[in-house]
């Protein structure tokens, strides 16, 4: 695993020196009966070393002296459902959020389409893909937008031939930065983009309901309806990557930290002690207590909400 940004400077400084370089256009295609499925088409960039070329634009672009990599991110860091645009999350392609569509994804490389004309002007993005020349390592830089759209100019030509003539036709459109990186079973997010690539708004709902489950059966709820009812809504199920069943346990099985906790975040609970979720703010809190996006502020002890959470070092 990469796991700072000076490892990833170093990690994209010597892609200038891979080697088996390709470009593949991509589709993504969702279906709620079998998921989701990938179509690639291999394109080739002529004149021969553009592709090669673009590689080493995006890593100037990311891991020179100036690069984005110094200047926009901080670390690197497990993806646990928050948005902080100067980290770069990252997720083994072997977690449950993403294992099954990662799959189906190299499938895709596997087996794209090399023959047929492009027949199609909507695509959902690219992948720039080779190995790595020192480790002989797959790499894939993927960059989630339409590369495709058609120029027209009425007043612009070019010389052809001796003649000019008008501008105009299918332009694919390289970016100098990318979304995502793929490297050695690790999913590293550049921008939360990526988000599309392996439809994690599905994924995010079945942790959600597969947590929501775990906290039914603890009995701590006055109105476990209602609860999975605000657990599913909105950005809740986002949160849940990040839920910590240690505390959900702690909740359960001692009373008196069940009632600190609640009398700290403003959480009604009953005489027979149960936390009351007959109010959806209440819920939401709970929600926020069970998946570290609840704190308290250290100087007046107030409870405030943060993006994420992470161990003092």
């Amino acid at each position: 695993m990469i796991d700072s940004i000076d490892e990833m400077k170093e990690f994209l400084l010597k892609l200038k020196n891979s080697h088996k370089l390709g470009m593949q256009l991509f589709k993504i295609n969702t279906s709620v009966r079998t998921g989701i499925s990938y179509y690639m088409h291999e394109i080739s960039l002529k004149p021969e070393g553009k592709i090669a070329e673009s590689l080493h634009d995006i890593v100037t672009y990311y891991a020179n002296e100036k690069g984005v990599l110094s200047k926009k991110y901080v670390r690197i860091q497990e993806y646990d459902g928050a948005n902080i645009g100067n980290l770069i999350y990252c997720l083994s392609t072997d977690n449950p959020l993403i294992k099954d569509q990662y799959a189906k994804f190299e499938e895709g490389i596997s087996i794209t389409d090399v023959e047929s004309k492009i027949k199609s002007k909507k695509y959902d993005g690219y992948v720039i893909l080779g190995k790595t020349a020192d480790e002989n390592e797959d790499f894939r830089l993927i960059s989630i937008h339409n590369p495709i759209s058609t120029y027209e100019c009425k007043h612009r030509f070019m010389e052809s031939d001796g003649a000019f003539k008008e501008l105009k036709g299918d332009v694919l459109q390289i970016r100098t930065y990318v979304d995502a990186i793929i490297y050695k079973g690790y999913f590293y997010m550049m921008s939360l983009n990526p988000e599309k690539l392996f439809d994690l708004e599905r994924s995010y709902r079945t942790v959600c309901s597969s947590c929501i489950d775990e906290i039914k059966k603890m009995d701590l709820l006055t109105d476990t309806d209602m609860f999975s009812h605000t657990a599913m809504e909105g950005h809740n199920p986002h949160k849940f990557i990040s839920f910590n069943r240690h505390n959900l346990e702690l909740l359960s099985k001692d009373a008196d930290i069940r009632k600190r906790i609640a009398n700290v975040f403003e959480i009604p609970v009953t005489k027979e002690g149960k936390i009351d979720t007959k109010d959806p703010q209440n819920s939401d809190k709970l929600i926020r207590i069970l998946c570290n996006k609840g704190m308290l502020e250290p100087f007046e002890q107030k409870p405030m909400e943060v993006e994420g959470a992470r161990n003092w070092q």
